[in-house]
């Protein structure tokens, strides 16, 4: 014969078994949801960082009167915008450095370093290339590259 203290045991045990299972299948899948979630935010995020600074850069071009270019700038290349206001020569660089996209705006005769600048957003390099008044930028952020194609009036290439 069977014990019947022994038949209580296991019956109170499916129950616990069974709240175990459905326990870690939930944690599986929110678990699973909470990395695609943050997968998709990232490259959200990415993409929309790319786009602004794109913009930003277009923008920036396209309000200027004054003479653009591309001179080296530190160890890069950057976008060089030259201005004169109030008989004064400005320069209003954008270059990337140290992994930040930045802006400078000074005076054509100080001497600046790329620390110097406004950060702007994360960014991993600016390549600029001025050929026959067309100027090409190319933003990067990780695998992401965006690219600015802007046609100069007046060009002063560097």
């Amino acid at each position: 014969m069977t014990n019947p203290s022994s038949k209580r045991n296991l019956v109170g045990l499916i129950p616990i078994l069974l709240f175990a299972v459905l326990a870690v299948a939930v944690l599986s899948v929110l678990f699973t949801g909470a990395d695609t979630y943050a997968s998709i935010t990232d490259r959200g995020n990415s993409a929309y960082t790319m786009r602004t600074a794109a913009q930003y850069v277009s923008t920036k071009l396209r309000q200027t009167d004054g003479e653009i270019g591309v001179d080296s700038f530190g160890d890069r290349n950057a976008v060089v915008i030259t201005e004169t206001i109030n008989g004064a020569k400005y320069v209003t660089r954008i270059y990337c450095h140290g992994g930040y996209l930045y802006e400078l705006f000074s005076s054509a005769e100080a001497e600046i370093s790329p620390d110097g600048g406004e950060k702007l957003m994360k960014m991993d390099s600016l390549d600029a290339a001025m050929d026959d008044g067309l100027l090409t930028v190319q933003l990067s952020r990780g695998e992401k590259t965006r690219t600015v194609l802007f046609t100069v009036r007046n060009n002063k290439e560097g």
